[in-house]
C-alpha cells in the first residue's frame, strides 16, 4: 500500500512538472508572437527577414555596395563562429558566403574599415586581426596587433583616416585612437568614472570627420562590482565629440534626463541617433547641439547589454538583434537574428 501511495505521488509530481513545462513553452511562444505582431507599431520601424543562421552575439556587421554583411561572433556555448552572410535590402534575402577566416581563437569581434578593406579585431586579447578583402572574397591574417589595449572587449568607430576604439568592459574605460596609415596607437581619453568599475558600453556614431561617443552606464555604488547579480546601475548622460583631424575632445549636450542606458548609435545624413535600453530613440543635431526623442523601438528591451548592433544602408538604419530573450523561461537567444529597418 505504501509503495502505491509513493508511486501515485510521483505520478502527480510528473504531471504538474509537465504542465509547468508546457505552460512555459506556451508563454514563450506567446511572447515571440507578440514580438512579431508589434514589429510595425509606427511608420518609422519595419520588421525585415530574420537572419537564418545560428543565433549569436558579438558578431560583425557592416555595409558594402548596398549589401549588409554579417557573421562571426559566438554561439551560446561561447564557441567562436566563422560563417559570413550577406543581406540584400532590395530582395530582403540572406545568402551564406563561401568564405571564413582559416582559424579563430576568440569569440568576440569588432571591426573598422580602411582602404577598401574590413579589419576584424578579435575582441578579448586584441592580438589577432583579420584583413577582409570583400571584393576579392578573401580573409587573411594581418600582422596588426592591438594587445597593448589592456581592457577586455572593444567597440569601434572610424573615419577615412582614424579609428577610435573604446574598451567595452567595466574598469577604467578608455578611448584609443589608431591611425591606419602610420599604424600608430595611443590612448586619447579616459573616463572620469575610473574608481573601481567605472563606465560600461557608451554609444558611438560618426558624422564627417567627427566621432561622437557617450552614454553607457555605471554602478551607483562605485565600490561594487557591477558584474555581480543585484548590483544597481545608473545611466550615464555625458556625451563627447572627438575631432579626428585635430584629435581634440569637446563635450556636447548631455542626453535628456528621460534617457536610459544608451548603448548603440548610428548616423544618417549628418544626424546622429542613439537607442537606449528601453527602446527610446534620440536624435542629435550638430547645428543646434541638442537631442530630440523620436519614435520608439517597437519591441520592449531591444538592447540586452551591448550585443545588438546597427548598420546604415541606402539611407536607412538596420538593427540586428543578437542574443535576445526576456522573461522567465526564455533562453537568451530567442530573439537573436531579428532584423529591423529604421527610416527617418
Amino acid at each position: 500500500m505504501k509503495n502505491r501511495v509513493v508511486g501515485l505521488l510521483i505520478l502527480i509530481l510528473i504531471v504538474f512538472a509537465a504542465c509547468d513545462f508546457f505552460d512555459s513553452s506556451a508563454a514563450d511562444e506567446a511572447i515571440l508572437a507578440a514580438d512579431r505582431d508589434n514589429s510595425l507599431d509606427n511608420d518609422f520601424w519595419e520588421r525585415k527577414t530574420t537572419f537564418p543562421g545560428e543565433k549569436r552575439a558579438n558578431a560583425v556587421l557592416f555595409e558594402r555596395d548596398g549589401l549588409i554583411y554579417y557573421g562571426l561572433g559566438h554561439h551560446e556555448d561561447d564557441n567562436a563562429l566563422i560563417d559570413m552572410w550577406t543581406y540584400d535590402p532590395d530582395t530582403e534575402s540572406w545568402v551564406e558566403l563561401d568564405i571564413s577566416p582559416p582559424a579563430r581563437g576568440d569569440d568576440s569581434c569588432t571591426i573598422y574599415e580602411y582602404n577598401n578593406y574590413v579589419y576584424i579585431v578579435e575582441g578579448w586579447n586584441h592580438d589577432t586581426v583579420w584583413e577582409y578583402d570583400v571584393d576579392a572574397a578573401s580573409i587573411t591574417l594581418s600582422t596588426l596587433n592591438f594587445s597593448i589595449i589592456s581592457e577586455e572587449g572593444l567597440t569601434s568607430a572610424w573615419t577615412d583616416s582614424l579609428v577610435l576604439f573604446g574598451t567595452a568592459s567595466y574598469g577604467n574605460y578608455e578611448w584609443w585612437s589608431y591611425s591606419p596609415s602610420t599604424e600608430s596607437l595611443e590612448m586619447t581619453k579616459e573616463s572620469s568614472l575610473t574608481e573601481n568599475y567605472g563606465l560600461r558600453s557608451p554609444a558611438f556614431f560618426t558624422i564627417g570627420d567627427d566621432i561622437y561617443t557617450g552614454g553607457g552606464k555605471c554602478p551607483v555604488d562605485q565600490s561594487e562590482d557591477a558584474d555581480d547579480d543585484g548590483v544597481e546601475t545608473t545611466a550615464v548622460l555625458d556625451f563627447y565629440k572627438f575631432d579626428t583631424l585635430t584629435e581634440n575632445w569637446s563635450e556636447i549636450a548631455s542626453l535628456p534626463e528621460s534617457a536610459g542606458w544608451v548603448g548603440k548609435g548610428f548616423a544618417i545624413d549628418g544626424t546622429g541617433y542613439v537607442l537606449d535600453e528601453y527602446g527610446k530613440l534620440f536624435s542629435y543635431s550638430t547645428a543646434n547641439d541638442e537631442w530630440t526623442e523620436l519614435a520608439a523601438f517597437p519591441d520592449d528591451y531591444p538592447l540586452d547589454y551591448h550585443n545588438s548592433t546597427f548598420v546604415v544602408c541606402n539611407g536607412s538604419a538596420y538593427f540586428l538583434r543578437q542574443w535576445m530573450g526576456f522573461g522567465d523561461g526564455l533562453w537568451p537567444g530567442n530573439f537573436s537574428g531579428y532584423l529591423y529597418k529604421y527610416t527617418p
